[in-house]
């Protein structure tokens, strides 16, 4: 597949995403949440699929287009764990969020690379790996989220929570899939 391909698909997945993330959340209430907000684009898709809503937007710097700009007061700047550990910023949106979009990084030199998973912890495979990288830092994923090993758990879990509701667990497009499908089945004990 194409660097071209590529992307269109992932911008294609991202994009159902929110779509899909905006039917799920209609009755819930809270704001969005932005991390990665780049040039825009992403924000002024949520603002138009979440209408009526606050979004918020966390990025290391400010690099939209004029006409996908959020409010100041809706904009954080500086590096996210930062931001994250900012009591004012906590005070403000603890317990009102009800969907957080992560879109860290382009892949340029000054991001970091993400890593997780058994070789995360394998000294001599990480130093390889940066060797090949530099000068892009490597950063573990419990770093910046939550404890590497339980991504597959909470995957699961996600999967788990979808099809107890009868929601699809798939987003067709960047899987292919012939339509959305409700994964999985529950077989009462």
């Amino acid at each position: 597949m194409s660097r071209l391909d590529s992307h269109i698909r992932q911008k294609i997945a991202q994009r159902d995403s929110i779509d899909l993330a905006a039917r799920w959340l209609a009755d819930l209430p809270g704001v969005v949440v932005e991390f990665g907000l780049g040039t825009g684009r992403s924000y002024s898709h949520l603002v138009e699929r979440f209408p009526g809503r606050e979004v918020f937007c966390f990025d290391r710097r400010d690099v939209t287009h004029p006409r996908s700009r959020p409010p100041a007061e809706h904009l954080f700047l500086g590096e996210l764990a930062d931001l994250l550990g900012d009591p004012a910023i906590h005070a403000r949106l603890a317990g009102r969020v009800a969907l957080a979009h992560l879109d860290l990084g382009s892949g340029g030199p000054e991001d970091e690379l993400v890593i997780s998973g058994g070789g995360a912890r394998n000294p001599a495979l990480v130093e390889r790996l940066a060797a090949r990288v530099r000068p892009r830092p490597i950063v573990l994923f419990d770093q910046l989220f939550f404890d590497g090993d339980a991504k597959e758990a909470v995957a699961f879990a996600l999967l788990g929570w979808l099809t107890l509701r009868g929601r699809p667990g798939n987003v067709p497009r960047a899987t292919g899939a012939a339509g959305p499908r409700v994964l999985g089945r529950v077989t009462p004990v």
